[in-house]
């Protein structure tokens, strides 16, 4: 969600903050010369391509071609919006983050909803250390949890009164409205009054990796259905689109290159206190696509340990296509049977859990075993549906190796030609294109290495002084760029000038997609070389449009010769005119000096 702050503010916070402690926390760095060099913490590497030069504020890595300031490298490794990447540094700077515009509408109502739901959760946290605590903390005991786990997951107690939560909000000037979007009231559709979404449970925050309690997860004491409930889709939360622990094990887990899903809240908070951090649930149900896309973002190799009942090995299985969709590595840890991961670490440590994890098996081989175990394959028919049922997770591979290798450890199994299921496997995946809109063809950025320079120095220049994009169309019109990502960019600047906002850049950050952010931050981060600005801005301008000319003055050549168009060769004789004063008025300018 997009916030306003002041542009002076966030270039306070880019030049205030130190980018080689910033990095340093998630990177070791090496001082060699001016630089500080590390190894690249996106991409695998064995000799240090990564450099953090502190007196631009940039960082750059020769090897996977990721950079930019500050912003950018938050954004990318810790996976937040530009909005909370301004907040974490300023805290760490101890600034006071300058109050949005009252005209934000949009953000004021996030910003109610995250204070909304930070006060639940203080509220029930203090429920739970209190004196009505008791049932709330006598169960936690029994599951092993002591005061210091307690309070570092911020758990809490909402007792069975059907309005405790909400009457002390509103006593804290948190109107009801607020507390109906945030989900932690509901409403009864029969008398229209509103109430505790949430009663007589062990309260579990649900946090977001910028900090922000997001939603919550109830686990019921009394007797009842259902026995966890989550927060209902809010602005905020978006139960297959968050996984629980998240924001305190995505360290382990880059560090670890590994992350262990769990089924459940308390499976993964008596992981973490017996020390095994590199862990995430996905809150009672399979893993969705969304969220494994998310856990893609901080590793490849992904151990999945759920109950081996019945509804287990189906989220087990759910759970792997998804992960296989999202182009990572799986693997199956079996519990004893009866045993769910609470129970194993709590009776057997973590050299145990550690040594469960080692006897892990392949996702596609756990799924071969307990078609051995259930069913008879020397039934022609069983072995046409164990064929299917492996090529199902076949089919959802991303990774074309993986894939590969899968199809012939199906073939392998089955005791058939890799050919007769590549054949099969094929008619699947013709019928998931057919199921799924088509991806728009690649495009490919027209023009020369220098006019796609031009092009990306305009871009950059536009980016630090917004006042050029006007000059831009001015001189070349809407849609002068032909690099795809170049064009997007200058259109989210366009856009951000049409609405008005007091900060372009926030705006282009939160518009664009992740990959195009990054590719801001590059942008911004060519400081010393979009100065002088109007030296840039002529060089530049003149460059694209001499590229621009070219190609209407070849389009035009085809057509002359088809057609002996007497006035298209008039226009030719124009456009060669043009086209060479512009030449001369760039000889010696922008890309000789400064390339």
């Amino acid at each position: 969600m997009s916030g306003y702050f002041p542009d002076e503010f966030i270039e306070q916070i880019r030049s205030q903050a130190d980018i080689v402690e910033v990095i340093g926390q998630y990177v070791s760095l090496k001082k060699r010369g001016r630089n500080w060099f590390g190894l690249c913490p996106f991409h695998s590497e064995r000799t240090p391509s990564f450099s953090v030069n502190p007196e631009l504020g940039i960082f750059k890595c020769y090897g996977c071609s990721k950079g930019g300031d500050v912003y950018t490298f938050l954004m990318e490794y810790e996976k937040l919006t530009f909005a909370q990447c301004v907040e974490l540094l300023a805290d760490r700077l101890g600034l006071k983050v300058p109050r949005r515009q009252k005209g934000d509408g949009q953000q004021e109502s996030w910003d109610k909803l995250v204070y909304a739901n930070r006060f639940a959760r203080d509220y029930y946290h203090r429920l739970l250390t209190g004196d009505r605590g008791r049932p709330a903390l006598d169960y936690l005991n029994s599951r092993g949890l002591d005061g210091e786990t307690i309070r570092e997951f911020e758990l809490g107690w909402a007792t069975a009164e059907r309005e405790g939560l909400k009457k002390a909000a509103l006593e804290h000037g948190i109107d009801e409205e607020t507390l109906l979007d945030a989900g932690l009231v509901s409403r009864s559709e029969e008398s229209g009054e509103s109430f505790d979404r949430f009663r007589s449970r062990v309260m579990i925050p649900i946090i977001n990796p910028a900090g922000s309690v997001i939603g919550f997860g109830g686990r019921l004491l009394a007797e009842g259905e259902p026995k966890y409930l989550n927060t209902s889709d809010t602005v905020l939360f978006h139960k297959g689109e968050v996984l629980f622990g998240l924001h305190k094990s995505r360290g382990a887990i880059r560090r670890d290159s590994r992350a262990v899903v769990v089924e459940g809240y308390m499976d993964l908070i008596s992981l973490y206190r017996h020390g095994f951090h590199p862990v995430v649930a996905p809150m009672g149900t399979a893993l969705t696509p969304g969220q494994a896309k998310l856990l893609g973002r901080y590793t490849r190799d992904v151990f999945l340990l759920y109950d081996a009942d019945k509804a287990g090995l189906r989220a087990t299985f759910r759970g792997g296509d998804e992960l296989l969709a999202a182009g990572l590595s799986v693997r199956v840890a079996t519990l004893p049977e009866g045993m769910d991961p609470d129970d194993f670490i709590r009776s057997k440590g973590r050299e145990a859990f550690e040594s469960l994890l080692g006897s892990a098996v392949d996702f596609l081989d756990r799924k071969m075993e307990l078609l051995v175990s259930r069913t008879d394959l020397t039934v022609t028919a069983n072995r046409q549906r164990a064929a299917d049922k492996l090529l199902e997770s076949v089919a959802r591979c991303r990774d074309d190796l993986t894939r590969n290798l899968y199809l012939k450890k199906a073939a392998e199994f089955i005791g058939v030609p890799q050919s007769v299921l590549a054949e099969r496997l094929s008619r699947l995946l013709r019928l998931q294109t057919a199921r799924r809109p088509g991806a728009a063809p690649g495009r490919q950025a027209a023009g020369t290495s220098a006019g796609k320079k031009a092009e990306f120095y305009l871009v950059a220049l536009c980016l630090r002084f917004p006042d050029y994009v006007d000059k831009t169309i001015e001189k070349l019109g809407d849609t002068p760029f032909t690099v795809p990502d170049y064009r997007q960019i200058f259109q989210a600047l366009t856009e951000a000038r049409s609405s008005g906002t007091k900060n372009p850049v926030e705006y282009v950050y939160e518009k664009l997609p992740e990959n195009l952010q990054t590719l801001v931050g590059q942008l911004l981060s060519e400081k010393e070389k979009v100065e002088p600005a109007d030296e840039v801005f002529n060089s530049c301008w003149r460059r694209i449009k001499i590229e621009l000319l070219d190609k209407q003055l070849e389009d035009n050549r085809s057509k002359i010769g088809e057609l002996k168009d007497a006035g298209l060769m008039s226009t030719q004789v124009s456009l060669d005119k043009e086209r060479k004063k512009l030449q001369q008025e760039l000889h010696g300018g922008f890309f000789t000096s400064k390339s």
